[in-house]
């Protein structure tokens, strides 16, 4: 119902967002809440390329330390 909306704005907002700027959208959604990253996508989507594969690249960043911090956390355990 509501979650599977939600998943289709998003997957919507994400086409589009890959349609304008050539790449899929990237941001790191731990902690955010579910209608954050459609949000996130509407606002980046006037932006440049060169600006949004910036914002990308930094986004993928923050994902993999993220996940690097867990493994560690879970091999330390």
């Amino acid at each position: 119902a509501a979650g599977a909306s939600r998943r289709r704005a998003l997957a919507e907002a994400n086409r589009a967002s890959e349609a304008r700027h050539g790449f899929s959208y990237s941001v790191g959604a731990s902690g955010r809440t579910a209608d954050a990253p459609r949000a996130d996508i509407l606002a980046r989507y006037e932006r440049s390329r060169a600006d949004e594969l910036r914002t990308a690249a930094e986004e993928q960043a923050k994902i993999i330390r993220l996940r690097l911090a867990k493994l560690l956390q879970e091999l330390a355990a």
